[in-house]
């Protein structure tokens, strides 16, 4: 990537921002891996190689920036160049080359990727904004917290909070940030049924709400509620109807980046578990976002992943989501075939995106 700053670390809360001392151009990180096909490559690149990476004194620590938790969800940046075009302006009323950074605590921040060197021995608090998601005050869950691995055990890969592992997008056209947080309130929520997940859409200068919808699709399907598990918090969702399949928003874990297709203006999820915890499955839904203020639920943008049994069927990978289709034969491809979860045999199925229209 040619930046001149190179946002490459986090390490115990600390965000840590490295200086290439390059006066070359800067561009966008909008989305996981650089690009919608998620490459993670810049073809222009020419200063950046391996070599001047590895020479003693071309990459120095900058600064280091406190956040309030883990950071699964790879960082982004918007240059100055691009947020210029947009409406409105940071607080502080200047121009910045933004670095955003999402915790598995359901918050968002946005800092200043310019901001005065003082190196990484000092942690720091200057943010351009802090948008905490889980609690949002005039969202449905005004008490909530992060979901936490207490709740649902399983493995303990992501510990302790579950609240925001994906990768956000951004959409340069309008100024806005796309995000998922997981969220248990038991003030606001039914007692049996205390999770949900909430898409948000932030304005990337402000932090502040553009809008947001609560992730609830159904599907037809046959579905048994399943029994509590012992020493985990319990969901126990049940379909509007019989012959529908309900989103478990406990177990459901958006675990790949969001992608967006701004031609269309479609956002797509990708999900599959924590841990292989039950009742899940693999869904990939699709998000009319042409008004971020509404945003709706595409039907026929939306799948339900086949699978041998009745769930269990998972986009795991970073890149589930992808402009690129490459069709795949089951009956010739095992299982798990490039973070395809299972996979019936004779059952045509992409090694990305599972064959989606977002028109």
């Amino acid at each position: 990537m040619r930046l001149n700053k190179l946002i490459a670390l986090v390490i115990s809360f600390a965000f840590i921002v490295f200086n290439c001392r390059l006066s070359s151009a800067q561009m966008d990180i909008t989305t996981w891996q650089v690009n919608t096909s998620h490459t993670g490559v810049n073809p222009t690149e020419q200063t950046l190689t391996p070599a001047f990476v590895s020479g003693s004194g071309n990459v120095t620590c900058l600064f280091a920036e406190q956040v309030d938790g883990q950071v699964n969800a790879q960082p982004l940046y918007l240059t100055s160049t691009t947020s210029t075009k947009l409406p409105g302006s940071f607080p502080d009323g200047a121009q910045h080359n933004a670095v955003y950074v999402a915790t598995q605590n359901g918050t968002v921040y946005a800092i200043d990727g310019d901001r005065t060197s003082d190196g990484c021995n000092k942690v720091n608090q200057n943010y351009l904004w802090v948008m905490p998601l889980v609690n949002y005050k005039n969202g449905p869950t005004p008490n909530g917290q992060a979901e936490a691995y207490e709740d649902i055990k399983g493995a303990a890969d992501i510990t302790p909070l579950l609240g925001l592992t994906e990768t956000p997008v951004i959409d340069t056209v309008t100024g806005t940030l796309y995000v998922v947080v997981s969220v248990k309130d038991t003030q606001d929520l039914p007692a049996a049924t205390p999770f949900m997940q909430v898409l948000y859409a932030l304005d990337v200068k402000t932090g502040n709400v553009k809008g947001f919808t609560i992730i609830d699709p159904e599907f037809n399907g046959d579905y048994t509620p399943q029994a509590c598990v012992a020493n985990t918090t319990c969901d126990i969702v049940t379909p509007s109807q019989s012959g529908r399949i309900p989103f478990v928003p406990e177990h459901q874990h958006l675990r790949s980046a969001l992608t967006l297709d701004s031609a269309h203006h479609t956002l797509y999820l990708a999900y599959a578990s924590h841990n292989d915890q039950t009742p899940y499955w693999g869904l990939v839904l699709g998000y009319n976002v042409s008004n971020p203020a509404s945003m709706t639920l595409q039907g026929n943008s939306t799948r339900i992943l086949p699978a041998l049994t009745k769930r269990q069927a998972s986009g795991w990978a970073g890149q589930v989501l992808r402009s690129t289709r490459i069709p795949i034969n089951c009956s010739s491809q095992p299982a798990m075939a490039a973070g395809i979860r299972t996979c019936p045999a004779a059952t045509p199925m992409v090694r990305s995106i599972p064959g989606l229209t977002s028109r």
